[in-house]
């Protein structure tokens, strides 16, 4: 509900101007989701574009550049209108084979970044984590709710909740700027119709 939403977000930590006019970064880090009786937890992707605070997720087959996520990382980029960037990852061979598959068959510059190994602070991504998985347990929690049915790892509704939670964030999340993601990317707040997830 709305009120627990606000009451119990994290602030948005308040950036200094020379912060809020930088580079525009694409931020990756993985997750995992599943429940205590799955054997194997199901590995998603998180992104997520500074300074416009969007993001997105995605389930994946497995770590690594498949080309089911490249071509989502690639939809994304191209959703968001992002021309030249920084790709942001940690030190993880799977993720810096994402970064240099995305950089080789894009058009617009793409400067690959990669913290050290052990520095958590310097991926944006990590932080957006904690959100798009609460977002994609309520979601969860609905679907499970409304149709009597666990939805675990296996579920095939699963990497649909991890997408929706993404769309979501982007759409409706307000930051202190009395903006959305998706004002900051087009001008204008998300109008079309929504349904509960699962309906």
């Amino acid at each position: 509900c709305d009120a627990c939403v606000r009451g119990r977000a994290a602030e948005d930590p308040h950036y200094r101007k020379d912060e809020e006019s930088e580079k525009t970064s694409l931020c990756l880090d993985y997750y995992y989701m599943g429940t205590e009786t799955d054997e194997k937890l199901a590995t998603f992707l998180a992104l997520y574009l500074k300074p416009f605070k969007a993001s997105g997720s995605l389930m994946v087959p497995k770590k690594g550049p498949t080309e089911y996520t490249v071509e989502a990382v690639l939809h994304y980029i191209q959703f968001w209108g992002v021309k030249d960037c920084v790709m942001k990852g940690d030190q993880e061979p799977s993720i810096e084979a994402i970064v240099f598959e995305v950089q080789k068959r894009r058009g617009d510059r793409t400067m690959p970044e990669f913290s050290p190994k052990g520095d958590h602070s310097s991926n944006p991504a990590e932080g957006e984590i904690k959100l798009l998985e609460g977002l994609t347990r309520t979601l969860l929690v609905v679907v499970e709710k409304n149709y009597k049915t666990l939805v675990t790892a296996e579920s095939r509704i699963l990497p649909w909740a991890g997408r929706h939670a993404g769309w979501l964030r982007t759409r409706f999340v307000v930051g202190t700027d009395g903006k959305t993601p998706i004002m900051r990317l087009r001008g204008a707040p998300y109008r079309g119709i929504i349904v509960d997830f699962g309906e």
